[in-house]
């Protein structure tokens, strides 16, 4: 399997390491689990997006700049 490489800062990766250490895994675990788990909540986001967007009459696939707050309080501009 192809490698990934992600640069965390180092608040980030001390915040891994010890959690990792904690649950008794790896940090290549604990950072797969988090991106999978990161997929499926926006996966799951866009679906009830498009859901709410059909019952309104709006066509499927409609593009709407949506602003949301995401852990940290960084506002990420996001598409769906």
């Amino acid at each position: 399997m192809p490698d990934l490489v992600l640069t965390l800062i180092p608040e980030v990766r001390e915040r891994l390491e010890a959690l990792a250490i904690k649950l008794g895994k790896s940090v290549e675990e604990c950072g797969q689990l988090a991106l999978s788990e990161f997929m499926d909540n926006w996966e799951d986001y866009m679906r009830t997006v498009r859901r709410a967007g059909k019952r309104r009459g709006r066509a499927p696939g409609a593009a709407r700049r949506q602003r949301l707050i995401v852990a940290g309080g960084a506002n990420w501009p996001v598409k769906v």
